[in-house]
């Protein structure tokens, strides 16, 4: 029998061969038993003190027993509730979501706190697979290994991990997000607009998607987007009344906690070492957060408007807002990057080198590890104290912290993987900017 030729063998011709189809099906099934049973335990015991849902679901719980939706409240992992605290009127919870949010919560209020947990976290991770499988499906032709393998990059990729660890709505976000992109290439801009308005109701850092959609002169898609987002905040004034609105401004007003590293936004980067934040940076030098602030929107801002005028420009554009709109608004949580897979598929599509790729979805996936209470170093592991109290030390009054609370963190790793993305989708569109014809997709045809 005659031997294939060296040079005619493909580098990854392995990934045809049957053995390595039931690989990538075995790998799936138990990345996706390990997983579940990792968070139906977690939820199972209790849902984690410091986990972010019962923060979600609080302001909902708080209205069904009348009361403000940003009411303090307490929560441990033995209590089968939260219980609300009657504070003062400026005393309020850190929900930074918008009233509207506790319309999307209020259906979970009907169950036990545990159930709710797992229900929402089931919920996002199922609909993130879909929605990823038919974003795939708009480029690639349908494969055998497409949902296997889609399967287990959301078991191991850790954004998403993250946020169904703390319960948070990183995927509800991208759901929506990728929702209105596949309505629009279908041609119901008026659909892909309700799902857009109501990512917009959700989270304000997506009014920057419809700055590129004014820019774009998508009129249709806009109007519908707006007028969502409109009849969405109106319902939530009708029902939850103005002073909750209020009372929400004043806690995004006094959101404080950018500085974390888990915070891939430039707000962070700036509070972390230039100072004005909450926690103690190295310099406090004000023109320094001013300087950066006003190069990066000034930036941002020409890049769109540049992008704006190519001829079939929309869904790069539409990929260069998903992590322009994390790094320039203050909440660049690293919960939700899931919405940066929209921007990894469109760059597929559009052809862009799949090593620069890959190298900008592994800088989105390093992980931060908790650390043991008295492990300090390397100088890689973080802390922040809690617990304070004050005591009176030789004539001076001195802080002194009960506990602390300590992880690994690469130095700004999240910052710099927004920023890698963004410089990526811009170097790119500069060097084809003459040749560009657009990504393209698949017919309806082709992917039905």
């Amino acid at each position: 029998m005659a031997q294939t030729p060296q040079s005619d063998r493909q580098p990854f011709d392995f990934i045809q061969k049957p053995w390595f189809l039931w690989f990538i099906r075995g790998a799936a099934v138990v990345m996706l038993t390990i997983y579940l049973f990792i968070f139906v335990l977690m939820c199972w015991k209790n849902v984690p003190q410091r986990s972010d849902f019962p923060v979600l679901i609080a302001s909902a719980l708080a209205w069904e027993n009348s009361h403000s939706l940003y009411q303090r409240f307490i929560y441990a992992p033995f209590m089968d509730n939260i219980a609300f605290i009657d504070r003062g009127p400026h005393d309020l919870m850190d929900n930074l979501n918008p009233p509207f949010f506790t319309f999307v919560m209020l259906p979970l209020t009907t169950m036990p706190l545990r159930w709710a947990c797992m229900t929402w976290m089931a919920l996002q991770f199922f609909g993130t697979l879909i929605c990823l499988n038919f974003l795939i499906r708009c480029f690639f032709k349908p494969h055998a290994l497409l949902l296997p393998a889609t399967t287990l990059f959301c078991c191991v990729w850790f954004p998403l991990f993250a946020n169904l660890l703390i319960g948070q709505m990183g995927g509800l976000l991208f759901i929506l997000i990728t929702s209105s992109w596949l309505a629009f290439r279908r041609d119901k801009a008026a659909l892909a607009g309700i799902f857009l308005g109501l990512a917009l109701a959700i989270k304000v850092f997506v009014g920057l998607i419809f700055v590129w959609l004014l820019l774009q002169k998508k009129t249709h898609l806009l109007l519908w987007a707006c007028g969502t987002w409109g009849v969405a905040t109106l319902a939530a004034l009708a029902v939850f009344g103005l002073q909750d609105h209020l009372n929400w401004l004043q806690v995004l007003r006094e959101q404080n906690h950018a500085s974390q590293s888990w915070n891939g936004s430039l707000e962070g980067f700036v509070l972390r070492y230039f100072g004005g934040g909450y926690w103690q940076s190295p310099y406090d030098w004000p023109w320094m957060r001013f300087a950066i602030r006003a190069t990066a929107w000034i930036s941002s801002a020409g890049l769109l408007i540049w992008l704006s005028r190519q001829k079939n420009s929309f869904d790069i554009g539409f990929a260069l807002c998903l992590p322009l709109m994390l790094f320039l608004s203050p909440y660049g949580w690293l919960y939700y990057f899931p919405v940066l897979l929209v921007s990894f598929i469109l760059l597929a599509g559009a052809g862009l080198d799949k090593r620069w790729l890959t190298l900008s979805i592994l800088l989105t996936s390093i992980p931060q590890f908790l650390a043991k209470g008295d492990n300090l170093k390397p100088e890689l592991w973080k802390v922040y104290p809690y617990d304070m109290t004050v005591e009176k030390i030789k004539g001076e009054y001195v802080a002194i912290y009960q506990n602390a609370f300590y992880w690994f963190s690469l130095p700004d790793v999240y910052m710099i993987a927004l920023l890698f993305l963004i410089v990526l989708i811009g170097v790119f569109t500069l060097r084809h900017a003459k040749t560009f014809r657009g990504v393209p997709y698949l017919s309806n045809a082709q992917v039905a």
